[in-house]
């Protein structure tokens, strides 16, 4: 007789109620008149899924410090271990409902300025939501695979939410068919594992005797799942879906596939590396190296070229996984937590940034050029001063968050013996600020006022809107946090040390 595995209901409290709510939105879609709706509150339908949406990822943010005052140093476990709720998902969670939070705000006045009319737009941000969670909660290789289809899936049809939009529709399927063979090569890379350990979970891996320990075709196994993680972190030479859909999503949906996403796909690799650090041996290492460097010199080098800003941000977000991989390297305590506070200080940064070029953006034209930022310093110093903190922030320049976690990575890899790669990790951080000040000098270039720019013919110029209110103020956070993390980083750089600490 089979008996169904134990499950805690603690372990799980922030994803059964995203994704309940999601349900119950679902529902409302389906039986709600949307025009009368629309016409009796003037907000429309999706301004109010919106911000129910709002309201469910801060009741998520409030189960997450529940579950945080519910564990010691220990660990939660359901469906047979297939779930861990520790310090490590807890402090993954925080910065996967940040990112949320920020993509729903980021998409209260956008939705209406760029025709995303349906109520599915938040649905799948819920959704989504849940996938990357679960991520970073996954104890075996069967649950890694399921949240990463759930958030996978979600993230494809947002890419491709605009209907209006071709190029948006070419890109999803781009990512989807692309996405399809990660999974496939995920799904045979377990298949593998499994046969050469016996177990898809992540504890028997790492304790794997011999001699299936070092053994080839587990060695082939854990190759193809560090494959398919590379593509969704956007790593060299599996990045080559990120430019063309960071270009054509939607811009709240591009900064959560740059803040989200990445959190998500790190924290599974993370999980993965640790449970496979110790049976792969050298050869582990000797890959990871070599992506790490190819992912530093493409990103860098690409990025110098573009033009539209997207495209820019893709590159550079390859870039900073190169700098992230370089400090997974020496498998140490100090290496996974120097990743995780990188990570809180790119979400910042990220959420602040698209934040500035969704309120520069005007109805039917998102601000994606250098030409679309002409004379918007001028007009908008303030703007243009949080944006030198953020561009400054992404080149490591200090006082800011993002020289302290460079710092934490460089001073990593260098402790694990990688002196070579971090001299080219430096070299490439230096580049980066030649392609970072381009778009600051592009703000205080002349621009002719109401000429057509590359990203909207014939439309207003955008430094003659009036800007979005909301993410004015959440770029203005950003900025604060940004200073207040650089200048005082150590109850940060703690905070993600110990949610490292309790993988090993």
């Amino acid at each position: 007789m089979i008996s169904p595995p134990a499950v805690n209901i603690i372990a799980i409290v922030p994803e059964l109620v995203i994704a309940c709510s999601a349900i119950v939105l679902i529902l409302l879609a389906a039986l709600v008149d949307k025009d009368k709706i629309s016409s009796a509150s003037g907000a429309g339908v999706t301004g109010w899924a919106g911000v129910y949406s709002l309201l469910v990822l801060l009741a998520s943010v409030f189960f997450i410090h529940f579950q945080n005052g519910s564990i010691s140093s220990g660990a939660l476990t359901t469906f047979s271990g297939m779930i861990i709720l520790d310090r490590f998902a807890i402090y993954c969670n925080y910065l996967i409902a940040l990112a949320a939070i920020a993509v729903v705000l980021m998409s209260l006045r956008y939705d209406a300025e760029f025709d995303l009319k349906e109520i599915e737009f938040y649905i799948l941000i819920l959704f989504c939501t849940v996938g990357m969670m679960l991520m970073a909660s996954a104890g075996d290789l069967l649950a890694l695979f399921i949240a990463l289809e759930i958030m996978s899936l979600s993230i494809y049809v947002l890419v491709g939410f605009v209907r209006a939009k071709n190029e948006a529709h070419e890109a999803a399927f781009k990512y989807f068919t692309l996405g399809a063979f990660a999974s496939a090569i995920f799904v045979f890379g377990s298949a593998l594992i499994y046969g050469q350990v016996g177990s898809t979970r992540l504890a028997d891996i790492a304790s794997a005797p011999c001699p299936a320990a070092h053994s080839p075709l587990l060695m082939l196994g854990i190759a193809m799942i560090l494959a398919a993680f590379f593509f969704k972190v956007s790593g060299v030479p599996f990045h080559m879906w990120t430019p063309d859909v960071y270009q054509a999503a939607p811009m709240p949906i591009t900064g959560f596939m740059a803040t989200g996403v990445k959190i998500a796909a790190f924290a599974g690799l993370i999980r993965f590396l640790v449970s496979s650090h110790a049976v792969a041996g050298p050869g582990l290492e000797k890959a990871l190296y070599v992506l790490a460097m190819m992912t530093l010199l493409l990103g860098s080098m690409a990025a110098l070229s573009q033009r539209n800003l997207k495209r820019l941000l893709a590159y550079s977000s390859i870039t900073h996984v190169g700098y992230m991989v370089m400090a997974l390297l020496p498998g140490s305590p100090s290496g996974y937590g120097s990743v995780l506070f990188y990570l809180l200080t790119y979400l910042i940064v990220n959420v602040g940034l698209f934040s500035i070029l969704i309120c520069f953006s005007r109805k039917g034209a998102e601000c994606a050029t250098f030409d679309d930022l002409k004379g918007l310093g001028r007009q908008h110093p303030y703007m243009a001063l949080l944006v030198g903190i953020f561009i400054f922030s992404l080149a490591g320049i200090p006082p800011t968050a993002g020289f302290m976690g460079k710092l934490t990575l460089f001073y990593a890899a260098v402790q694990g013996g990688y002196i070579g790669l971090t001299v080219l990790a430096v070299l490439t951080s230096a580049i980066s600020l030649f392609y970072y000040l381009k778009i600051l000098m592009a703000m205080f270039s002349e621009s002719a006022e109401g000429t057509p720019s590359a990203s909207g013919a014939g439309v207003e110029a955008p430094h003659t809107c009036p800007l979005n209110p909301l993410a004015v103020l959440i770029a203005g956070i950003a900025a604060a946090a940004v200073m207040i993390i650089g200048i005082l980083p150590g109850s940060f750089i703690n905070w993600a040390a110990q949610a490292a600490g309790v993988l090993f």
